[in-house]
């Protein structure tokens, strides 16, 4: 199976879109502004936003999707920081379906989201559980600092 960029996966789509030109080292610009040069502006503002506004732009959109959501609890780790630690998000949803236990789905990175997700929904009563020490949070979960918003907090 041929590697991604292969030039088999891009077959017929040579030809249509010449290579770009080399950028030399001699070139006045800094690597940085060569970067983004090309780059329409509202992608650059997109490209530079923090982990931080990426994780509220996340919570917002899930309460105007989602009416039967309540609670949405981000979870906060030692390595926040590091830009690959994922956004972690505890969403209570009276409309999730119940297993007993907290399920975590995760989300690569992407152009909008830069920054990887996980997500995991409980019911308003499977949180009544977990506050009870009944059912577990995923290894390296607490909600001993983190963040919790409700519905009338979310822009």
């Amino acid at each position: 199976m041929p590697s991604h960029g292969s030039p088999r996966k891009v077959e017929g789509l040579v030809e249509q879109f010449p290579a770009p030109e080399p950028v030399h080292e001699s070139h006045p610009a800094s690597a940085a502004q060569r970067s983004t040069k090309q780059l329409p502006a509202s992608t650059i503002k997109r490209m530079a936003r923090s982990k931080d506004q990426v994780a509220r732009e996340l919570i917002d959109a899930h309460f105007r999707v989602e009416p039967a959501l309540s609670k949405i609890y981000r979870i906060r780790s030692a390595r926040e920081d590091d830009p690959g630690e994922p956004i972690k998000l505890l969403e209570v949803n009276a409309n999730t379906v119940a297993t007993g236990s907290v399920e975590p789905f995760a989300f690569a990175a992407t152009k909008d989201t830069p920054s990887p997700t996980i997500i995991a929904e409980v019911t308003p009563e499977e949180f009544k559980q977990l506050e009870e020490g009944e059912i577990e949070l995923p290894r390296g979960w607490s909600l001993v600092g983190a963040e919790p918003f409700d519905r009338t907090r979310a822009a």
